[in-house]
Order: C-alpha cells, then sequence, then structure tokens
C-alpha cells in the first residue's frame, strides 16, 4: 500500500504577551525561510500595534466640542469625548496637534487656543483678527500652517504663532482640510466653494524644512472634506458625517465611522491625528549592540541565519526629537505540517 505525503504551509503573525513573534511556515523543513519585503513590513507593523501609542482621530463637532475616535482598524470604532461644548464655547472650529501631542484649536473669536486634553483649560496663544481658520497643522518641526478661507496658505514658527509669514499661494480656491504630511508628502483638501461641495486633494512636495516645492492636483475625494489627518503613516478625511480613510496612490476610499448626530446639528468639522506631526524611521538588526549603534541594517529579501527560530532587533526612532526604542521580535520558522494519506482505505 502506498502513501501519499503533501505539505500544507501557512503563515501567522501575533503578539504573544509584550513578546512579538512573527512566525512563518518552512516548505522545505530546513529552518531557513527567505523573509520578502512585504514580509518586513508585517513585522514592523507587529510594533506599531504592541508598543506604540494607539491611533486617535480628533474631530472638532458643532455644538459637540471635541471628541476622538479610537480602535481604527476595528470594525467597531469608538468615540470618546475629550471636551464637551459650554454655552460660553459651543464649537471649536480647528483642531491641530503637534511633535508633543499638544492639542491646538481655533474658535469664533478668531483665536488660536492650546487645549488641556485633560481639564479642557484653554490658553490663548494667537489672536488671527482679519478671517476665521478654515485649516490648522503642525508639520515634523512644529511650525503651524493655517488658512484664513483664500489661496494663501501662511505658516508660523513653533511657539511664535503672533507671526505667520506667507508660504504658498496656490492661485485660486482655498484649503479645507489641514496641510498634513504621510511619509515625505504633505497633503491638503482644497474646496472651492464656502458653502459646500466638491474638494480635491492636493499633494505637496517639499524640502527637508518643509519648504513649498511643488504640488499636484491627485483628484476629486468625497465632497464637503473639511478635515484631513494622519496615523502612523495613513490618511484620513472628515465630512460633516463621516470619518473614511484616503489611499493617495488611487484615491479609493474606506469609511472608518459615521457621524452619530448625537446632539442637534452636530456636524463634525475640523480633524487631527494624535501622532501626525511625527515621522518614525524603522530599522530591523540582528543584534541589540546594532540597533543600539544604528548599524548594520537588515536589508531584505533576508534570510534567517539560526533555522527555526532567530530573535531580531527593531528599532524606531523619531527623527526629529531622536526619541528611540528598541524591541525584540522573535522570527519563527516552522517545519510544514505534513499529512499522509493511505491509497486506499478500508470502508467500514
Amino acid at each position: 500500500m502506498r502513501k501519499i505525503i503533501f505539505s500544507i504551509c501557512f503563515f501567522l503573525f501575533n503578539l504573544i504577551y509584550s513578546q512579538l513573534t512573527y512566525t512563518v511556515c518552512d516548505s522545505d523543513d530546513d529552518g531557513i525561510y527567505n523573509f520578502s519585503i512585504s514580509d518586513r513590513e508585517k513585522i514592523v507593523k507587529l510594533y506599531q500595534f504592541d508598543y506604540q501609542e494607539e491611533a486617535e482621530i480628533y474631530i472638532t463637532v458643532n455644538r459637540g466640542g471635541i471628541l476622538k475616535v479610537k480602535n481604527l482598524e476595528s470594525t467597531t470604532p469608538s468615540i470618546e469625548f475629550v471636551c464637551a461644548a459650554t454655552v460660553t464655547e459651543p464649537t471649536f472650529f480647528e483642531i491641530a496637534v503637534n511633535s508633543k501631542k499638544e492639542m491646538f484649536v481655533t474658535n469664533a473669536a478668531r483665536i488660536i487656543y492650546k487645549v488641556d486634553s485633560v481639564s479642557c483649560e484653554k490658553t490663548a496663544m494667537s489672536t488671527v483678527a482679519d478671517h476665521d481658520i478654515q485649516a490648522l497643522s503642525f508639520d515634523r518641526l512644529d511650525n503651524l500652517y493655517k488658512s484664513d478661507g483664500t489661496s494663501l496658505v501662511s505658516r508660523a514658527s513653533a511657539n511664535d504663532f503672533d507671526n505667520f509669514i506667507p508660504w504658498h499661494d496656490f492661485g485660486s480656491g482655498f484649503p479645507s482640510g489641514d496641510f498634513v504630511m504621510v511619509d515625505d508628502k504633505m497633503y491638503i483638501s482644497w474646496a472651492y466653494n464656502r458653502f459646500g461641495g466638491l474638494n480635491d486633494l492636493f499633494e505637496v512636495t517639499v524640502d527637508d524644512n518643509f519648504n513649498y516645492i511643488s504640488h499636484v492636483n491627485l483628484g476629486a475625494i468625497r465632497d464637503d472634506t473639511w478635515g484631513l489627518a494622519s496615523e502612523y503613516g495613513k490618511l484620513y478625511g472628515v465630512t460633516y458625517a463621516e470619518l473614511y480613510e484616503i489611499n493617495p496612490k488611487n484615491l479609493s476610499t474606506k469609511t472608518i465611522l459615521t457621524n452619530p448626530r448625537i446632539f442637534p446639528n452636530a456636524a463634525w468639522w475640523g480633524a487631527a491625528g494624535k501622532h501626525e506631526a511625527i515621522k518614525l524611521q524603522e530599522d530591523l538588526f540582528e543584534s541589540y549592540e546594532d540597533a543600539q549603534n544604528n548599524v548594520n541594517v537588515i536589508t531584505f529579501p533576508y534570510q534567517n541565519r539560526t533555522p527555526f527560530k532567530q530573535t531580531i532587533y527593531l528599532r524606531s526612532e523619531n527623527i526629529y526629537t531622536g526619541e528611540t526604542k528598541i524591541v525584540s521580535i522573535d522570527l519563527v520558522i516552522n517545519p510544514a505540517p505534513r499529512v499522509e494519506l493511505e491509497k486506499e482505505y478500508p470502508l467500514l
């Protein structure tokens, strides 16, 4: 009686308590695996889920104060209120978060406030006397960008919000959705009518000091996108009625959460990601010492040197503040499960 033997190979990547483990299946049973660039992306993503702070999007609400959306990757994102609306402060217009994760808002008095996310106490930082602020965001050097409802975008240096100077004039239309960074590009939701309607997505190329170089209009995104936010390399748009994810490569979109409209006329307005002014450099190393010294970065494709199980190290560094974390990750290479089938089986 002859046996037929075949193998089944599968891939896993998981979190085991605080230990990160990336598990793959070895088709030839030698414990050596050829890790691809796609594997690298999944390994780095493990760290983002486990060790970094959770992604959060802040949204200002007409007559509803400020809320934050958590569990963005979940099918059931959650809403928490950060600062409720008051009689004296029925609404905030725009919201921005700097690299220190400090929150800033604007209001009907055309003032930029720093807001304590715990106590909700406000500290006036700047007065903009001429126009309502239509968009507000920080870059990774904590320069603050704003639009007063014209095609001109202005910028103030960190901690000097009383002195905005022209950054770039786009000629027509106006920013309705902030100036947020994803990777090395800046994105702006661009509008043409103050009463709503069409929005385009501008992709802006900047230099190392975030000075304007050029821009392209990528095309239409969802109408009435009055807020943009980014979190851990993803771009989000906010309309009056929903929070949605935008893929800048093809402008595909995905609804994250619809506005429950708990309050009358509680339209969503401005948006900001809690970590959108942060940029991380993430690299993998074979030893802790190499990770500490930032030398001998693992390049992909990569074959593990120790069969079946090898520990590597991920170094995550905020390239603007220098803050660095190093975590270990176990690469587990399992032999392929083997299933033995008989050629013939007796009937019972």
